[in-house]
Order: C-alpha cells, then structure tokens, then sequence
C-alpha cells in the first residue's frame, strides 16, 4: 500500500501557519491569495490535509518561502 501524503502534513502545516503569520496575512487574505476556502487553509494549517503540488507551488510564492523551507 502506498502512502498518498506527499509532504509530511504536520510539518508542512506549521509551516504554512508560521510563514502565513509571519508575513501578516490572516487566514481570510491568504485563503483569497491561494484560491482556497479559509476551511482549506485551516486543514492545511491543521496537518489534516495537503495541498496538491501545483498549490503549494502557489502557497510558496506567495509567501515568499522556498518549496524545501515549507516541506521540512
């Protein structure tokens, strides 16, 4: 059986959180940004679901962090 997490979902929401915060955006403007529900966000954030790649390809630019800084 193969695991279809890509990214280890806890690291990757708190990640997400800690950049989100850090550059002032609550869940309402960055789930605006991203093209997602603030459920989303609050999934993502939570480790209860991932992103797919092409969204956090987005989520990377938008926050202006690396692909390899989110995902570790």
């Amino acid at each position: 059986m193969t695991d279809k997490n890509v990214f280890d979902l806890d690291s990757v929401g708190k990640n997400i959180k800690q950049a989100r915060l850090a550059n002032g955006f609550t869940r309402e403007q960055f789930s605006e940004l991203t093209l997602v529900s603030t459920k989303m966000v609050y999934n993502w954030e939570e480790g209860l679901n991932q992103p797919t790649l092409e969204r956090f390809v987005l989520i990377c630019h938008v926050l202006g962090r690396s692909m390899d800084s989110i995902a570790h």
